[in-house]
């Protein structure tokens, strides 16, 4: 991968929309525990993958927001995560978003 702004990455999920691969995951550090979703994409599977800017949840606030399942079907990306893994009352929330890069919240 090119240029890193994350120190640390977890729980990555690969999903292919049909012309390109995306990677999903928690981007951020074990050292305070806060976590973004990462995004990158690469042509294969196989690389070479570039990082793109954190994914844009709107709806949703918290800086322990991690662990992203997503799939791509009837050309939508459809991501569930969860909001708080530290301490009591997450939720696990449902998203979705036509490009990849912006998520508008669903439901719980």
């Amino acid at each position: 991968m090119g240029e890193v702004t994350v120190r640390d990455t977890k729980d990555p999920c690969p999903v292919f929309d049909g012309k390109m691969w995306h990677i999903y995951g928690s981007g951020g550090t074990v050292a305070s525990e806060e976590w973004a979703i990462l995004h990158a994409t690469a042509p294969d599977l196989n690389g070479a993958w570039t990082e793109q800017p954190s994914v844009d949840l709107r709806g949703l606030e918290g800086r322990h927001i991690a662990a992203p399942g997503v799939i791509f079907e009837n050309e939508q990306f459809h991501m569930l995560v969860q909001t708080e893994y530290m301490n009591l009352g997450g939720t696990i929330e449902y998203l979705v978003s036509n490009d990849g890069k912006a998520y508008e919240r669903v439901g719980t």
